[in-house]
């Protein structure tokens, strides 16, 4: 099923999507970041502190955990930046289609939400959404730093984790589908939110897919960022009508 041995990588002057990552660096990351997760978690309630600087804070230490574990990981086997992807697409053609598609995504499972609830089940767990946690009463740096992490940190660190890591790593092995259906799901369920699970998983697989088809990934960093800095722009709007 397996096989811990990478395959020697493409040569530079070629778009770069080959096996990279061997079994025990996908386990690493993922068990690395399992375990940065966890602690987070139990350090806010142990030490019982709330409020949206605090969210933000362990947001943003989890956004550079998923960027720092992938960085890591490619220095420790000399893996290059351009190996993990960051290199110019072979096509741009792909980039509106999947900024479109995750809207229709978003947009087909609210859909499905409210067919499901005029049919007499209850919903009400799935419908909360993730919402930017804001309340109107924050400051101006606060709110610049939730926009540099929702609209910059946020897109370049999943992508890093979950495109260049997790669906290289399963891709180098197993078939697209599997991969993209593998790798979308922790996506989904990085956000640990039950409401979002299913949208965000199919998102994921979007990227990932954007990313098989252009063999970089800047399409998906750009559009998870597009469609990531819209959200945020729109939540902005609300606090302030």
């Amino acid at each position: 099923m397996f096989a811990d041995r990478p395959e020697v990588l493409a040569p530079p002057s070629a778009p770069v999507l080959g096996r990279i990552w061997p079994v025990r660096d996908l386990v690493v990351g993922v068990g690395a970041l399992a375990a940065i997760t966890l602690l987070l978690i139990a350090a806010l309630v142990l030490l019982r502190v709330r409020g949206a600087a605090v969210g933000m804070g362990a947001s943003v230490l989890l956004e550079l955990a998923l960027g720092g574990i992938v960085l890591l990981l490619a220095a420790r086997r000399g893996v290059s930046l351009r190996e993990l992807g960051f290199v110019r697409p072979t096509t741009w053609r792909l980039a509106v289609p999947a900024w479109l598609g995750a809207y229709g995504i978003l947009v087909g499972y609210v859909l499905l939400l409210r067919l499901a609830e005029r049919a007499g089940f209850d919903v009400s767990m799935f419908t909360r959404g993730n919402p930017v946690p804001l309340s109107g009463d924050e400051g101006v740096a606060l709110v610049a730093v939730m926009a540099v992490t929702v609209v910059l940190l946020a897109p370049v660190c999943e992508e890093l984790f979950f495109r260049a890591l997790l669906y290289r790593g399963l891709r180098g092995f197993w078939s697209m589908p599997l991969a993209l259906a593998v790798s979308g799901s922790a996506f989904g369920a990085f956000h640990l939110n039950l409401s979002v699970v299913l949208p965000y998983s199919l998102i994921g697989m979007l990227f990932a897919w954007l990313m098989e088809e252009s063999r970089s990934l800047w399409p998906p960093i750009v559009v998870h960022a597009l469609v990531n800095g819209i959200s945020f722009a729109v939540s902005i709007a609300a606090l302030t009508n």
